[in-house]
């Protein structure tokens, strides 16, 4: 599936409800989409994360591709749909339960 453009509603809402996000929070969605809940030893601007399409269906979470650092978020089209989703995906992704 293609990358969506950065212009597009879903990519700005992402962002919109990450700049409000605890740390902790910002830790779960790091954890959910590299695997990973430490940056790169480079530092975050050394962690490429890609955002794809996860179609249409508004009643789908949005899920990852740990492997390739993507999140992939169905088109939701409302700011509050997408942070109703990605704050119950954060809050019961388990990932691979290595601890």
């Amino acid at each position: 599936k293609p990358n969506i453009a950065t212009q597009t509603p879903v990519v700005q809402f992402f962002w919109q409800c990450f700049r409000t996000l605890s740390q902790e929070q910002k830790k779960r969605l790091l954890t959910f989409v590299t695997g990973s809940d430490r940056v790169p030893i480079s530092g975050v601007s050394g962690l490429k994360m890609i955002i794809q399409s996860g179609g249409n269906n508004e009643a789908n979470l949005p899920s990852a591709h740990t492997c390739f650092n993507t999140l992939i978020l169905p088109q939701y089209k409302t700011y509050e749909k997408l942070r109703e989703k990605l704050l119950l995906t954060l809050e019961y992704a388990e990932g691979f339960g290595l601890y």
